[in-house]
């Protein structure tokens, strides 16, 4: 009974730790640093590209499209960006501020 229970909260911490957007060292883009946040209107695309799940083809949508509503005013709108899913808004929002906030 003892073996079970620790297997199973083996697997909990593990689900839990998949689930979770590790923003600050995983996959690919474990060499990669982002030391100071970005501001999302002036990135550009090869500074956007090195936030941790957020690749090229990422980065330049979200620079296209604050292009084409004339600049970010909430974070919220980087969920429109085709390629934006829910693991890299979430590494976006540690490492990109709008304007100097």
């Amino acid at each position: 009974v003892m073996t079970i229970a620790i297997a199973c909260l083996s697997s909990l911490a593990t689900a839990s730790a998949m689930a979770a957007p590790d923003c600050d060292a995983t996959g690919k883009k474990a060499t990669k640093a982002v030391i100071t946040k970005i501001d999302l209107n002036k990135a550009s695309e090869k500074e956007l590209a090195e936030v941790p799940r957020v690749g090229i083809k990422t980065a330049r949508a979200i620079v296209d499209h604050g292009k084409a509503i004339n600049g970010y005013k909430s974070m919220e709108q980087l969920q429109l960006v085709r390629g934006v899913g829910e693991k890299a808004y979430g590494c976006l929002l540690k490492h990109v501020v709008i304007g100097s906030r």
